[in-house]
């Protein structure tokens, strides 16, 4: 089996592109993505003219090899996991191209790139997927940042995950490989609780991110994992919130498998897309993300790539989906997709009822002279404040993270602020990006004395 060392990205990290290059599978158009061919990319090239420093970047045509968007029903592009057909069944307005980069000035986050989404989907294996994405947009510099961890909602989510992975597997003075592994958080955590040693792969990594209390029982390696890159034997392999951002997921899940032995347990874990389709999450449609997995297309995918499914879950109430597998050679079954496709059919509409009813409400509010502020300065921020016309009129966003404090929301400008703003905005709603937050975001605004009326988007 041919291994390929493959781009990875860490949940607070910026992602990682090599050099795109045309590959064409059987039944696929030849369009461009990104992929690395063995030994053609020593890791010190990157998509892209440019890298992006914080500074305002002019939008940029599409390039040459660049999906068209076409009309919603039309045939696209070959699946990325199973090469089938997809048919298109939805596109939005351009959206900013990231979530994570620290826009310094209202001036230059309005004048964030943005690029062209679309979802289309596999009637195959169930996988949707935007195939207007364009690697070469996504050009990054040192300021991005994209973490929960200052949500102590997100850190005991983690260690419930970490404590379980142990318990489960008895994972003690064992050896843990996190590729994707950002500030080195979650590893930390593994290894702490386990008394294990942890090897963490990210290129973006920056040594001041790694937790203190990781105790020397962690290192991380600023570089694309491969399979030679670690020499001795794991017992943990994990991949967390990356696959979604890699154009070519078979070769990437092929990495990791040809990394695991017949004794490591490797764990993965991506977003829920059933929340976007069925909970009609629609701000959680980010460009970043290429892929958009449910429990079918997931299982498919892995299976697909060689890995056999110990424990499928769905966490984070059902806003994360992950699995537990081992090596093996299962062949997998075409998912049962009826109830998926009929999510698919009928998004645009409820997208369009969700965003209209939205967009009246706010409108409302304004035209009562009501102060509204915004909680959580993420993706599903700036997927809700560029989709709807109306949203400049929201004064700020809270967000717990202290290196967001001071930036602006990509798109729309508005000002990210520490919670304490708020006893002097005195705010009559606070919008909440994430309900999972709701009695979190609740307490804080109790402990400043504030009372205002809390919804969640």
């Amino acid at each position: 089996m041919t291994t390929r060392a493959i781009p990875i990205r860490g949940r607070n990290m910026r992602p990682h592109h090599p050099r795109c290059e045309t590959r064409k599978r059987p039944g696929a158009d030849n369009r461009s993505r990104c992929i690395v061919s063995p030994g053609a990319y020593d890791g010190s090239r990157r998509c892209g003219p440019r890298r992006c420093s914080g500074q305002p970047q002019e939008a940029h045509p599409m390039t040459e090899t660049a999906a068209v968007p076409t009309a919603a029903g039309s045939s696209v592009s070959a699946c990325p996991v199973c090469a089938s057909p997809t048919q298109l069944f939805f596109t939005a307005a351009d959206l900013p191209v990231h979530v994570g980069v620290l826009w310094a000035d209202a001036d230059s986050a309005k004048r964030a790139q943005k690029g062209p989404v679309g979802l289309a989907f596999c009637r195959a294996c169930g996988l949707v997927h935007n195939p207007f994405f364009d690697p070469l947009l996504l050009d990054y510099g040192q300021e991005y940042d994209n973490s929960l961890h200052a949500s102590g909602v997100f850190r005991e989510f983690e260690v419930a995950l970490a404590e379980r992975l142990i318990t489960r597997y008895d994972l003690r003075n064992a050896s843990v490989v996190e590729v994707g592994s950002g500030g080195g958080h979650f590893l930390s955590v593994v290894c702490d609780r386990g008394d294990n040693v942890g090897t963490g792969f990210d290129p973006s990594f920056s040594t001041g991110q790694l937790e203190a209390e990781s105790g020397g029982r962690v290192t991380i390696v600023r570089d694309e994992y491969s399979p030679g890159a670690f020499s001795g034997p794991i017992d943990l392999l994990c991949c967390r919130q990356v696959l979604e951002h890699i154009p070519d997921p078979m070769a990437f899940l092929e990495t990791l498998r040809s990394g695991a032995g017949p004794g490591t347990i490797i764990y993965l874990e991506v977003p829920n897309s059933r929340m976007l389709l069925e909970g009609l999450s629609v701000w959680d449609i980010v460009y970043e993300h290429c892929l958009y997995f449910t429990d079918e297309s997931f299982r498919f995918a892995v299976e697909a790539a060689g890995f056999d499914v110990i424990e499928a879950r769905d966490d984070y109430e059902g806003q994360l989906l992950g699995l537990d597998l081992r090596r093996g050679d299962r062949v997998p079954s075409p998912p049962d997709l009826g109830r998926l496709g009929d999510l698919v059919s009928s998004f645009a509409q409820q997208y369009g009822q969700r965003v209209a009813a939205w967009t009246d409400r706010l409108e409302e509010m304004f035209e009562e002279g009501r102060v509204i502020a915004a909680w959580g300065g993420g993706a599903r921020a700036i997927g809700f404040l560029n989709m709807l016309d109306v949203a400049e009129g929201i004064s700020c966003v809270v967000d717990l993270n202290e290196r967001k404090q001071g930036t602006h929301i990509a798109g729309t400008g508005q000002p990210i602020v520490a919670p304490l703003y708020l006893r002097e905005l005195r705010p009559d709603v606070v919008i909440v990006f994430n309900a999972i937050y709701l009695d979190e975001i609740t307490a804080a605004l109790h402990e400043m004395d504030l009372d205002p009326e809390v919804l969640a988007a």
